[in-house]
Parts: C-alpha cells; sequence; structure tokens
C-alpha cells in the first residue's frame, strides 16, 4: 500500500553510501534490455528515522526508480532489504532471506526483515527452514517517488518497536524478478555472462554467490571484499545453507 510522504521525521541515522558501486563484489554488470538504466541499483543514501506512528526507512538510488511494468508500489525493477536486530543478543536470523546468498558475519543476527518490492512486499521473522511472514504489503507502506530517485518504506513501531536508535541494520538492494529461480525469492539472477534479463559477473561453476547488487557500507572498498569472500560452491539452491555465502557486517547509529 502506498501512501503520501508526509508529516514530520525525526532522523536518527544518515548514510550516503559510496557512488558507482552497484556491481556486488566489483563484477556485475547490468543485464542488457533497455529498461535497466545506469544507476537503477546503485544505493547512495539511506536514513534511519521515525515519525509518530512509524519507522522510517528512505533508500536514495543514484538512477531512476522506474516503474516499467506499472507496480502498485511504483518500482517495478527494485527490491530493497532491511533487515533489523532489534536487541544485540545475537540470537535470530543469519542467513538473508532465500535466494539473497549472503549472511551475516559472527555476532550478528537479525530479528525482522522488511522486503520492499512493488508487488509481494512483506516482513518477516526468523523460522526454520524458512523465515515467517510476520506482515504483508498492505500492513505497512512503501513510497517511490521518481523525481527524487528515493523509496521510503514506512513500517508502524506496532510491528517493529520504538528505539530505532539503539538497533542494529543491514541494507540492499537487488533486482525484482518475478519468475525466480527455484528456491530464491523474487529477485533476479546473476550470470557468468550479463543477458537480457539476467544480470552478468558471476564466477565460473558458482550456485552461491550473492544476487545483491549494492549494499549500504560508507568504506569504500569494504563491500567488494565483502562479497567476494566466499568458497564456490555448485550446490543446489535449497541445498545451500549460511555457511556457504559470504558473510557482511550490520551498522547501527555511532
Amino acid at each position: 500500500m502506498a501512501c503520501a510522504d508526509l508529516g514530520n521525521l525525526t532522523v536518527v541515522l544518515d548514510l550516503a553510501d559510496p557512488e558507482q558501486d552497484d556491481y556486488g563484489p566489483g563484477t556485475y554488470t547490468y543485464p542488457s534490455d533497455g529498461v535497466f538504466a545506469g544507476g537503477n541499483f546503485d544505493i547512495t543514501n539511506f536514513q534511519v528515522g521515525y515519525d509518530e506512528e512509524n519507522i522510517v526507512f528512505k533508500f536514495t538510488m543514484g538512477g531512476p526508480v522506474e516503474n516499467h511494468w506499472t507496480s502498485p508500489n511504483g518500482m517495478s525493477g527494485l527490491t530493497l532489504d532491511v533487515y533489523v536486530d532489534t536487541d544485540g543478543d545475537g540470537q535470530g536470523g543469519v542467513a538473508l532471506l532465500p535466494g539473497r546468498n549472503l549472511a551475516l558475519a559472527e555476532g550478528y543476527a537479525w530479528d525482522y526483515a522488511i522486503h520492499a518490492e512493488g508487488w509481494t512486499a512483506g516482513i518477516y521473522t526468523p523460522g526454520d527452514p524458512d523465515p515467517v511472514q510476520l506482515a504483508t504489503a498492505s500492513e505497512f507502506f512503501i513510497l517511490a517517488d521518481a523525481g527524487q530517485q528515493r523509496v521510503t518504506i514506512r513500517v508502524p513501531k506496532a510491528i517493529l518497536g520504538d528505539t530505532p536508535e539503539a538497533w542494529r541494520y543491514a541494507a540492499i538492494v537487488m533486482g525484482q524478478e518475478g519468475f525466480p529461480s527455484s528456491g530464491v525469492w523474487r529477485v533476479r539472477d546473476v550470470s557468468v555472462a550479463a543477458e537480457q534479463w539476467r544480470f552478468g559477473g558471476a564466477p565460473e561453476g558458482a550456485t552461491n554467490h550473492t544476487r545483491v547488487l549494492d549494499m549500504v557500507w560508507p568504506a569504500v572498498g569494504e563491500q567488494e571484499a565483502w562479497l567476494s569472500a566466499f568458497t564456490i560452491s555448485d550446490k543446489s539452491q535449497t541445498e545451500l545453507t549460511a555457511e556457504d555465502f559470504a558473510t557482511i557486517e550490520m551498522f547501527g547509529v555511532e
């Protein structure tokens, strides 16, 4: 459900992300179809804040926020995930949502995963074997602003809590895919060579490389190092576990 981007926002976290690093581990390239424009998947700024009733997340992108396929949330091509650790106890989800092929580093774990896309957005808690849906797209709000190249996500405090300044986060972007590979939750594949509808630059013979194109992290070079640090596996997607994936750290208010 979309809503107007109105009301007073108190910002608790405001991070600039390096520009033109929408290449995952440093090798990924865009699909060849013309709907994929430069900067579509390049996060340049990420904010966390709150208003009277909601926790608010804002992604600013380096290129157009397109809606070529007229999704109800105004962003056909993007999938944005936010992972939230509300208690810092190291207990919770380690692997990110299925198909991201990415996990959190030792000592980090997520309590809530917010999956924002044009059609099947949702909020999840960790589960076994798969995350458990806590809220559907009708229970929180996504606003895509093409002019400002921004996506705003508003989640009721009743779902997440009300102390965002004390939480830790991970935030990532991928390509949205309506017909994903088996075991993958609606994100676009990365192949060895780019194709019309697939990203390119994956390592030869790997099934466990990440599908993440950009992650929020202000330090230059760490994204590339983290996303490329894994041992290549050819297991099927459903056989892969957190131990097979590259790992990233979470961030919070300093």
